[in-house]
C-alpha cells in the first residue's frame, strides 16, 4: 500500500484511505515522519533472543487494518506510544504481522503476545523496530484481581 514517493516501509497507507485526498495523505505522512524523527536512540538489539518463544505484556499501536480488524501492529511498553507521544527506542518495540481477530476498538487495553521472536530490525512508518513476531497469539492482559481485565 505505497503511494507516490512515500518510503517503502510497513504501515504506509494508500491514498484511498484518505478519501482520495493527496493533501490529507501528505499531512499524515509529515506527521508520521515527525514522530519517527522524535524516536529515542535505538539501544542494543539482543540477538540471543532470536528464535526464542516469548510471552510479553504491552500495548498495541496499529499500522494496518482489514476493515475493523487490526492485522499488523507495533507492540509497545506503554499506552499511546507512537500515536500520541514519540516512539520508544527500537529495542523496546515488536512488530507483529498477521494478527487475527483483534478489533480496532480493543486496542487501548493491555495485551499479552506470544510467539517466536525475530531479532531483526524493521522500519515502519512511525518507528524503527528491533524485533518482530509473525503470527502472534494475542490475548487480553488480566491483572489476576478477581479474574477481570486490568482496565475494566
Amino acid at each position: 500500500m505505497i503511494f507516490d514517493g512515500a518510503a517503502e516501509m510497513r504501515g504506509t497507507p494508500d491514498i484511498s484511505e484518505f478519501e482520495g485526498s493527496k493533501e490529507r495523505l501528505d499531512q499524515f505522512l509529515d506527521d508520521m515522519k515527525y514522530m519517527k524523527e522524535s524516536q529515542g536512540e535505538s539501544g542494543l538489539i539482543n540477538i540471543r533472543l532470536n528464535g526464542k518463544s516469548i510471552k510479553i505484556a504491552g500495548y498495541i499501536t496499529p499500522i494496518a487494518f482489514d476493515g475493523e480488524n487490526v492485522t499488523e501492529f507495533l507492540f509497545v511498553p506503554y499506552r499511546g506510544a507512537c500515536i500520541h507521544v514519540p516512539p520508544p527506542p527500537a529495542n523496546q518495540i515488536i512488530y507483529v504481522k498477521e494478527a487475527k481477530g483483534l478489533k480496532a476498538d480493543e486496542m487501548w487495553s493491555p495485551f499479552w503476545i506470544t510467539g517466536i521472536l525475530d531479532a531483526n530490525s524493521v522500519s515502519t512508518i512511525v518507528a524503527d523496530v528491533g524485533y518482530s513476531i509473525k503470527e502472534a497469539i494475542v490475548s487480553p492482559y488480566n491483572s489476576g484481581l478477581f479474574g477481570s481485565s486490568l482496565f475494566d
